[in-house]
């Protein structure tokens, strides 16, 4: 800590030794010192203020070593002292400075470092709304059209987790967004389809301006054809699911939704059904619910396939386990299904999990 102290101490003097210093905070800052950086810069009188203010000097290393301090400034470990370093970075202008030298600087690697920076500090609730707020947005999403794979997939990184704020959700949808991200999604990079998609999913997700932005868009059929190529690869299937999901249960009147119960779609939902995450399974089972709530042909498909014991396994599982009330709701719905054979099982979990969770808890999903 006190090593630590001394070198930010030289750093910021500008004396002889003051590069070195820097660097060495550069190495230190991708290992476990992190935290000490962190904590030094905030006891330090205006020492986030003057870490920052060393991108501004007119040497290209020296902003690539504090480009690199900024990036590895992840929520790993102490997040309480992280998050106050990020939001003061923020306020002493560091986010803006990020991104003007990322628009003007020509170096590669300079803004790769940058970019890396700008996701980093995204983390922090107040710095999403910040990005927004001095036209960041705009700059991310231009990147998403780079001839570098690599800014592309941070971009949309970085978009993604902005979108975390309804706010900042709105305002991307606004750049026209989807275009590029629907285009990434036939790169050859199996990260950046993957990214893509989760992007598409988090600005989306319980927003429905965003959806019916994205069915007006012609974006939906898209998704649906990608998710039913042979060639989708695990990863993004699982992302594909999340967004069909999101669609298929909007309010909205989402353009081709119907494509969504045909078998080359069910095939690929009933795959799911065996994925060791229990979220990815919970999806699948929710989405075949809906499906077959809306065409009983379904139900007797996923009968006949012997699949609708996985499904009701994993609405099971989940409403006992992780306490999912869209799990429990979606059990429910089997009921009006004229079977009586399944309609004694449900009744048979239901039982079940009103003794274990209580009889309101079942009662309020009804």
């Amino acid at each position: 800590m006190d090593k630590i102290m001394n070198w930010l101490k030289l750093a910021f003097s500008g004396q002889p030794g003051a590069n070195e210093a820097i660097k060495t905070l550069c190495d230190a800052s991708a290992t476990e010192y992190k935290r000490y950086i962190i904590r030094c810069c905030d006891q330090l009188p205006d020492g986030v203020k003057n870490l920052v203010e060393l991108l501004n000097r007119d040497d290209i290393q020296m902003k690539k070593y504090i480009a690199t301090i900024l990036a590895n400034t992840t929520l790993e470990n102490n997040i309480a002292d992280t998050m106050t370093f990020q939001k003061k970075v923020a306020r002493t202008g560091g986010i803006s400075t990020l991104f003007s030298l990322l628009d003007k600087t020509t170096d590669e690697e300079l803004q790769e470092l940058l970019l890396i920076a700008i996701l980093t500090l995204s983390a922090h609730p107040e710095n999403k709304l910040q990005i927004a707020k001095i036209g960041g947005i705009k700059t991310l999403v231009t990147l998403l059209k780079s001839s570098s794979e690599f800014m592309q997939y941070h971009a949309a990184f970085t978009l993604a987790s902005l979108a975390f704020s309804y706010k900042n959700q709105d305002a991307i949808a606004q750049e026209d967004v989807f275009k590029p991200l629907l285009l990434l999604l036939n790169s050859t990079n199996k990260n950046l389809q993957t990214q893509a998609a989760s992007t598409i999913y988090q600005l989306i997700y319980s927003h429905h301006t965003n959806q019916r932005r994205l069915s007006e868009a012609s974006g939906v059929l898209p998704l649906i054809n990608k998710f039913k190529e042979e060639e989708c690869h695990e990863e993004l299937k699982e992302a594909l699911l999340y967004c069909l999901y999101q669609l298929y249960t909007s309010d909205n009147d989402i353009a081709d939704k119907k494509e969504m119960e045909t078998s080359s779609v069910l095939d690929g939902v009933i795959e799911l059904l065996h994925s060791p995450d229990s979220k990815i399974r919970l999806i699948a089972a929710l989405f075949l619910t809906n499906l077959t709530y809306n065409n009983h042909d379904i139900l007797r498909e996923l009968i006949s396939l012997q699949k609708l014991s996985m499904v009701i396994n994993n609405l099971e599982q989940a409403s006992m386990e992780i306490k999912q009330e869209s799990a429990l709701e979606a059990l429910l719905s089997y009921l009006t299904f004229e079977n009586s054979a399944l309609q004694t099982r449900i009744l048979d979990i239901l039982k079940k999990i009103t003794q274990k969770l209580g009889v309101i808890r079942v009662l309020s999903a009804l």
